[in-house]
C-alpha cells in the first residue's frame, strides 16, 4: 500500500486522539467561525431574471443593456380583460378606473398603455391631433358605435390593445428600467437594473389589484416576462422549503429505524444543517444570488452531508460497541475512514466543480457552491463530530441486531456472494448495459421549455395561453436598426424597408413560434400622414418625400406623441420593431431569429448596423450555453475523478477500471431519460456530473477498503466479503438517505425539479449497485488466479 496514504490515515488517527484530548478546543474554534459566516445569512437575495442566467460581459446581455438604457424595459405585465360589452359605457368606466389605480399603486412604474389612453391621432384641418383614445368617454350608442369602429380598424390596437374579435382588451404594465439606490447622498444617487425583489413586488400589486376587479369582467388573467419570473421565483421559494424539510424528515426516520440512538440522528443533522447554512452564507460573501438551479442545493448538501457522517459514525459505533474505549473507537474512525471522506468530498466536488467554469450563470454558481459545501462537510465531520462524540455522554450497546441492520447485512452479502460466484456474468452484463445506455443517451434532446415546468392549472399557465390565445404572444423580440447620415430613418426609402421588414416579421408563421403583433416606427408615421389627410384610410402609407416625411415627425414632436421616441432615438439613427411572439421552447427560438436577421439584412443591406435583442435572444443564447456547458463539463467531471482515482488506487489500470461503476449509472439514468421523453435542461443536464460526483463516493469506500484488506489477506474473495459487510453497509445506508433525499423531489410542484429529483436518484440507486455489483466482480477478473504473493505486488505497485 502506497506510503502517502499510510501517512495521511495515522495522520487523521492523531486528529482522532487530539480531538478526545482537547474537544472544546475544537468545538469552540470552529462554533466561532461558523458563527461569523451564518451572521451574512439574512443579506441573502434571489434573481430568477433571464439576464441573470449571462456573464456581466457576455456580446447578448451587453446589447440588452444598451437597448435598456435607451427604451427601457421591453418586458410587459400583461393584463387581460374578457368581456361580452367592451365597448360600453360600464365597462369603460371601470376600465379607466382600474387603469388609474394600476398607475397610482403599482411600484416601479414606467406606463401603462391600455384602451384608456391609447396614442389617438387625427387630422382637424390642417391641425395634427395627438390625445388619448378616451380623452372624452362616450355618452351615448352612436359615440360607442364610433369608438369601436375606430379601434377595429385601427392596426396598432388589434392584437395590442384589443383582440380580433373584440372580447378581450388588455393593459400593457411597462416598469422601468432602473431604480434608484439610497445612498444618503443626494447628488450622487446610484442606479441599479431593476431585480427580482422589485418586479415581485410590481407584480404582486398588480396581482392584488386586479383581484379586486375579477368580479367585474367576464375573466381576468395575467401574463408577460414578468409575471412569470415571479411566479418561477414563488414555486422556487416553496419548493426550497419543501424539499429541505421533507430530506430532514427522511433523514431523521432512516437514521432511527437503522442506529435506534439519539446521537445517530441528532449529530448528522446538526452537521448538515452547519454545512447547509454555511453554504448560503458563502453566497452572501461572493455577493451572489440565489438562483433557480440552487433548488437543488438545499437537498444535496443535506444528502452529501449525511452520508459522509453515517460512514464515520457506522465505524465509530461498531468499535465502540466492541471495545467500550471511545479514544480509541475514534482514532480507528478517522483512521479508517478519513482518507476515504478526503476523497470523496474532493471527487464529488470535482464533478460538480466542473459546471463552474461554464457560460450560464446559475448553473456555474450551483456547480461552484454545491463544491464548495463539500469541504464545509468534510470540515465540520472530520473535524467537528469527533469532538462532538467525545462530549456527548455515548453508551455501548451489547442488544440485539435491529431487523432493519440485518436486512442490510444480508442483502450486501447477497451482493458479495454473487459477484463472487458468477463475476464474469455480472460483468458481461453490466457492460451490456452500458452500451444500451450510451445508445439511448445519444439521442437526448435539449429542452427549456418554462411553461411545461408547471401543471397546465396553475394561474400564469392559464393567464399565458389565454393572452397568447387572444393576442398572440407574450414574449418579445427586438430587432433595432442603427444607419449612419443626417437622420437617416427618416428617409421615406428607409421608412419603406422597415415597414416592408415589419410587414413580414408580423406574418410569420412557421410550426414552432408565430408572430402576434409587429410594432415599429413605420406604423406612427403612416399613421401621422393618414391623419393629415383628412384621416382618409387610403393615406395610412409612407410618404414618399423626404419634406413630408420630415414635416410630419416634427409634427409629431410638437403634438406630443409621447411613445414617438419609444420607437425611435432623437436623432433618428436608431429605430425599433417589437415583435410579440408565444412563449415555447427556447431552443425553437433560434432558427425564428435567423431567419429573420437574415431576411432583414438581405433588405436593408451591410452598412446598416442589425441587432436582436429582447428576451427572446437572451433565451436562445441561454439554451446555446446549455449546451455547451453539459458537453464540457461532463468530459472535465470524467477526466478529473479519473485522475483523482488514480492518485487515490497508486495505479493507472485500477484508476480506469474503477470508473467503470461510476460512469454506468450516469449513462443508464441518460438512457432512461431518453426513452421516457424526459427533457435535458438546466436541471436535468447536471444529473451526470452531480451524479458522477455522488457515486463516486462509493467507489472510492470500496476500493479503499478492499485495497486495505487485499494488501492484508491476500485472499480477494475474503476482502470482498469484509468491505461490503463493513463499508458496504454504509454504502448501503448512505444510499438509502441519499436517494430518498433525491426522489423527495418528485413532490415538488415544477416538472422539471421532478425529472431531476428521479434521475438523480435512479443515478443513486443504480451507483450502489454497480459498486455492490459490477465492482467487486471486475476485482474478481482481475486477480483470479493470483496468489497471496502476487496479489501484495499487484496492490502494491498498481
Amino acid at each position: 500500500m502506497q506510503h502517502w496514504k499510510l501517512s495521511i490515515e495515522a495522520a487523521f488517527g492523531h486528529f482522532g486522539n487530539f480531538a478526545y484530548r482537547h474537544p472544546w478546543y475544537v468545538i469552540v474554534t470552529l462554533g466561532l467561525l461558523y458563527c461569523a459566516l451564518i451572521a451574512q445569512l439574512p443579506k441573502l437575495t434571489s434573481d430568477t431574471s433571464m439576464e441573470g442566467y449571462l456573464r456581466a460581459d457576455d456580446p447578448v446581455l451587453l446589447t440588452y443593456n444598451r437597448f435598456r438604457e435607451q427604451f427601457g424595459r421591453d418586458e410587459l405585465i400583461i393584463v387581460a380583460v374578457e368581456s361580452p360589452a367592451i365597448f360600453s359605457i360600464e365597462f369603460l368606466e371601470t376600465l379607466q378606473k382600474l387603469h388609474a389605480e394600476l398607475e397610482s399603486s403599482v411600484p416601479y412604474l414606467d406606463t401603462i398603455d391600455s384602451l384608456v389612453n391609447a396614442r389617438n391621432i387625427y387630422g382637424d384641418d390642417d391641425e395634427l391631433i395627438v390625445e388619448d383614445l378616451l380623452e372624452t368617454l362616450p355618452q351615448n350608442k352612436t359615440q360607442l358605435a364610433a369608438l369601436r369602429d375606430r379601434v377595429m380598424n385601427n392596426p396598432l390596437y388589434v392584437n395590442s390593445l384589443i383582440s380580433k374579435d373584440a372580447s378581450v382588451t388588455t393593459l400593457l404594465v411597462k416598469l422601468d428600467a432602473k431604480y434608484r439606490v439610497s445612498t444618503g447622498e443626494e447628488e450622487a444617487p446610484q442606479w441599479r437594473y431593476l431585480g427580482d425583489q422589485q418586479i415581485q413586488e410590481s407584480t404582486a400589486a398588480v396581482a392584488a389589484l386586479v383581484r379586486d376587479y375579477k368580479a367585474q369582467f367576464t375573466s381576468v388573467h395575467i401574463g408577460g416576462s414578468p409575471a412569470f419570473n415571479a411566479a418561477v421565483n414563488q414555486e422556487m421559494q416553496y419548493n426550497t422549503l419543501l424539499f429541505a424539510a421533507l430530506t430532514i424528515a427522511i433523514i431523521l426516520v432512516v437514521l432511527l429505524l437503522l442506529y435506534r440512538r439519539v446521537s445517530g440522528v441528532v449529530l448528522p443533522l446538526c452537521l448538515v444543517l452547519m454545512s447547509l447554512s454555511s453554504t448560503f452564507s458563502s453566497l452572501v460573501l461572493f455577493d451572489v444570488p440565489f438562483q433557480l438551479p440552487m433548488t437543488i442545493l438545499p437537498a444535496f448538501v443535506v444528502a452529501t452531508g449525511v452520508g459522509t457522517a453515517i460512514h464515520l459514525l457506522t465505524i465509530f459505533y461498531r468499535n465502540f460497541d466492541r471495545s467500550g474505549d471511545k479514544r480509541d473507537a475514534i482514532s480507528k474512525a478517522l483512521s479508517n475512514t478519513g482518507l476515504a471522506i478526503l476523497f470523496t468530498s474532493a471527487t464529488t466536488a470535482a464533478g460538480l466543480s466542473s459546471f463552474a467554469g461554464g457560460d450560464l450563470v446559475p448553473v456555474a454558481n450551483m456547480g461552484a457552491f454545491a463544491a464548495l459545501s463539500m469541504g464545509f462537510t468534510f470540515a465540520y465531520t472530520v473535524f467537528l463530530l469527533p469532538a462532538l462524540i467525545v462530549v456527548l455522554p455515548i453508551k455501548t450497546r451489547q442488544v440485539k441486531k435491529q431487523a432493519t441492520v440485518a436486512l442490510v447485512d444480508r442483502f450486501t452479502a447477497g451482493c458479495a456472494s454473487l459477484a463472487i460466484r458468477f463475476p464474469l456474468p455480472v460483468v458481461l452484463g453490466s457492460c451490456t448495459l452500458l452500451a444500451l445506455g450510451l445508445a439511448s443517451a445519444s439521442q437526448l434532446n435539449f429542452s427549456h421549455d418554462m411553461k411545461q415546468w408547471f401543471g397546465s392549472q396553475h394561474p400564469i399557465i392559464i393567464g399565458t395561453d389565454f393572452i397568447e390565445q387572444h393576442m398572440g404572444g407574450t414574449v418579445p423580440v427586438e430587432i433595432i436598426v442603427a444607419a449612419e447620415g443626417d437622420k437617416p430613418i427618416q428617409r421615406p426609402a428607409m421608412l419603406s424597408k422597415l415597414a416592408q421588414l415589419q410587414h413580414e416579421l408580423a406574418a410569420y408563421k412557421d410550426t414552432k413560434v408565430n408572430v402576434g403583433k409587429a410594432l415599429g416606427v413605420a406604423d406612427i408615421i403612416k399613421e401621422t400622414n393618414q391623419a393629415l389627410h383628412g384621416n382618409d384610410a387610403q393615406f395610412y402609407r409612407i410618404p414618399q418625400r423626404q419634406d413630408l416625411a420630415a414635416q410630419e415627425f416634427f409634427l409629431l414632436e410638437l403634438s406630443g406623441a409621447d411613445d414617438l421616441f419609444q420607437l425611435v432615438d432623437t436623432e433618428y439613427e436608431v429605430a425599433r420593431t417589437t415583435a410579440m411572439v408565444p412563449l415555447v421552447d427556447a431552443f425553437y427560438y433560434g432558427d425564428f431569429r435567423s431567419t429573420i436577421e437574415a431576411r432583414y439584412r438581405a433588405v436593408l443591406g451591410e452598412d446598416v448596423k442589425l441587432h436582436t435583442t429582447g428576451m427572446l435572444p437572451l433565451l436562445n443564447k441561454t439554451m446555446a450555453d446549455v449546451v455547451h456547458t453539459t458537453a464540457r463539463s461532463y468530459v472535465i467531471a470524467l477526466v478529473v475523478i479519473t485522475v483523482m482515482m488514480i492518485a487515490l488506487l497508486g495505479s493507472f489500470k485500477f484508476g480506469l477500471l474503477s470508473m467503470l461503476p461510476n460512469v454506468l449509472p450516469v449513462v443508464i439514468a441518460l438512457g432512461l431519460m431518453n426513452i421516457f421523453s424526459a427533457p435535458l435542461d438546466m436541471f436535468s443536464m447536471t444529473v451526470g456530473a452531480i451524479a458522477i460526483g455522488l457515486s463516486v463516493d462509493d467507489t472510492v469506500h470500496f476500493m479503499h477498503n478492499f485495497n486495505r484488506l487485499m494488501h492484508a489477506t491476500g485472499d480477494v474473495a475474503k476482502s470482498i466479503r469484509e468491505t461490503l459487510a463493513s463499508t458496504g453497509k454504509a454504502m448501503t445506508i448512505t444510499t438509502i438517505v441519499v436517494g430518498l433525499s433525491f426522489f423527495s423531489y418528485m413532490f415538488s410542484t415544477m416538472s422539471n425539479l421532478v425529472n431531476f429529483g428521479l434521475y438523480t436518484g435512479i443515478c443513486i440507486v443504480l451507483a450502489l449497485l454497480a459498486d455492490l455489483l459490477f465492482a467487486p466482480a471486475l476485482m474478481m477478473l482481475v486477480y483470479r488466479g493470483a496468489t497471496s504473493r502476487s496479489v501484495n505486488c499487484v496492490v502494491n505497485n498498481g
